[in-house]
């Protein structure tokens, strides 16, 4: 009986210490810790972070790339670029590099946050208002690899940054590349998902999308999964592929009626895990045959990719909330929820927590204007990084946030 008087006493007391953490789902134990820090940049957040030696490091809107203490949230420091970065910035023992939307690939000193060198990748492009993210690079073995808006793909010295050989897609890459002992892997807006020799760019195969009536191109929008022989990978012709990587033909795909796949899908164990756009699901399926193992209905759009754990799944969604999800049955264990989504909530969803049908109705409601709405819930694009007990991510309202 005290135990249980003193649990709810504790359970009152984190309420009221950690507002913010408390969504309309269901919650557990873990979700009782709370925020264990924010920060606010001056932009919205599309990347995710990257968390390595104790230091966070994030880019914003706001054009500045941040470094940040992971036990404390204090700033360390910031560099300011010259267009919004909307990638999620890698790392080689001493630079940590990002694109940003001015077109350039920059690599700074990672310890200081001093500008090491810079490279010109001839502009950005962008699709639409849901072309949420640039292509992040990849450090391989002193090579960095990644995709522009032109249409241009690139392999760098990383020491330097000068450029090893290059490769010109027929659309905009902002796909993450996937690397291997081999060969590099991409998707384009062109609907090909391409094999590169790593070592000269040359092409190995290249694989079309199917298409669908109003996407005929079938745009490879987010980055690949690879798990031994086979990539993963969704498109805007509302399929998910599996291909063979040697050769590139298929081994299976699965249509999602009615829905692009934008999210890059993750492996745990024999489960693929991915979120949907327009048809507000996250999926476990088989890895090896497509099948559906659980699928769990959401309240909007997931275009980042999850996190998991031994127990638990974790992502991001429009609605301005990460879930937590049983990893065995896709059941809600707990959400957080930002304080954007908590205010704003009831001008996107009704009382049953249904989109507003005024949303769209309105004479006034262009897709600009309605995602304009949808986003000031503090959209979490963000892939959330689970290190050591802690899950970092940032939003769209530009917090950066640190959750036990």
């Amino acid at each position: 009986m005290k135990y249980t008087i003193s649990l709810v006493l504790t359970y009152l007391l984190l309420l009221f210490v950690y507002p913010e953490s408390w969504g309309q789902g269901k919650t557990d134990l873990d979700t009782l810790r709370g925020i264990q820090w924010s920060y606010q940049s001056n932009g919205p957040i599309h990347g995710s972070p990257l968390v390595l030696d104790g230091v966070l490091y994030a880019g914003s809107n706001d054009k500045h790339l941040y470094a940040l203490d992971i036990q404390s949230g204090d700033l360390l420091w910031k560099f300011k670029s010259a267009g919004a970065i909307k990638s999620t910035p890698a790392a080689s023992p001493n630079l940590i590099c990002f694109t940003a939307d001015d077109g350039f690939l920059y690599a700074l000193d990672k310890h200081k946050g001093q500008l090491i060198w810079k490279f010109d990748m001839q502009g950005e492009e962008k699709q639409d208002i849901w072309d949420y993210y640039l292509s992040s690079p990849v450090f391989d073995r002193g090579v960095i690899y990644i995709g522009s808006g032109m249409g241009g793909f690139y392999a760098l010295n990383a020491e330097d940054g000068s450029l090893s050989w290059s490769f010109s897609a027929g659309g905009m890459i902002h796909s993450t590349p996937v690397v291997d002992e081999e060969k590099v892997y991409f998707g384009s807006y062109d609907g090909w998902f391409y094999g590169l020799n790593r070592s000269d760019g040359s092409l190995v195969w290249k694989f079309n999308t199917i298409g669908q009536r109003w996407f005929p191109k079938g745009a490879v929008q987010c980055g690949a999964a690879l798990h031994e022989n086979t990539l993963y990978f969704g498109s805007r012709d509302f399929n998910i592929y599996a291909l063979n990587k040697e050769t590139g033909t298929g081994m299976w795909n699965r249509y999602e009626q009615g829905s692009w796949v934008i999210a890059t899908p993750l492996i745990k164990d024999t489960l693929l895990l991915f979120g949907t756009s327009d048809s507000h699901r996250f999926y476990a399926l088989d890895r090896r045959s497509g099948k559906v193992i659980w699928e769990t209905p959401l309240n909007l759009n997931v275009f980042g990719e999850a996190a998991a754990g031994n127990r638990l799944v974790y992502f991001g969604s429009l609605d301005g909330k990460l879930y937590a999800l049983d990893l065995s049955n896709g059941n809600i264990q707990w959400t957080f929820q930002t304080q954007a989504s908590k205010t704003n909530w009831n001008q996107v969803f009704d009382r049953n927590n249904h989109l507003r049908k005024d949303l769209f109705q309105n004479p006034d409601a262009t897709a600009q204007k309605v995602y304009s709405t949808i986003h000031s819930l503090g959209s979490i694009l963000s892939t959330p990084v689970l290190h050591e007990g802690k899950l970092y991510f940032g939003s769209m309202n530009g917090k950066i946030y640190c959750l036990h």
